[in-house]
């Protein structure tokens, strides 16, 4: 019992103060046709791979956040980007970019010393970013 209290407590902070975010962004480029896109998602994995928490993906999310459920990944993000993209009445894509970004160590976004906790409770965050005529 000792033993699984720090785990426990380490699982409920990260499910009650930084569950995830999925973040969708666009703006119009200056006073030509195009408009800027960004799609991007985050998430906490137990051991690198069993998902904890993350943003929801879901095209009319009834929760910003999801439980036990992978939305970051470049297939989510990408149907994503292309739906808003279609929404715009956007069919030309153009310089398009990802970032696939994730730690080993538990880490607060934001704090500058991960914790010594390695490979426990992992971050990841997929970002996709374009321009679209």
């Amino acid at each position: 019992m000792k033993h699984t209290l720090p785990f426990a407590a380490a699982l409920a902070s990260v499910l009650l103060f930084a569950p995830g975010c999925f973040n969708m962004e666009h703006s119009r480029i200056g006073d030509t046709d195009a408009e800027h896109l960004y799609v991007s998602n985050y998430g906490w994995y137990l051991f690198g791979c069993i998902p904890i928490a993350c943003g929801n993906a879901s095209p009319d999310p009834f929760l910003p956040s999801v439980f036990f459920r992978d939305d970051v990944t470049m297939e989510k993000i990408q149907t994503r980007f292309m739906q808003c993209a279609e929404d715009l009445h956007r069919h030309d894509m153009g310089d398009l970019a990802y970032t696939d970004a994730g730690t080993i160590l538990f880490q607060i976004p934001g704090s500058e010393f991960p914790l010594p906790v390695p490979y426990l409770i992992t971050y990841k965050k997929i970002m996709l970013s374009g321009v679209v005529k």
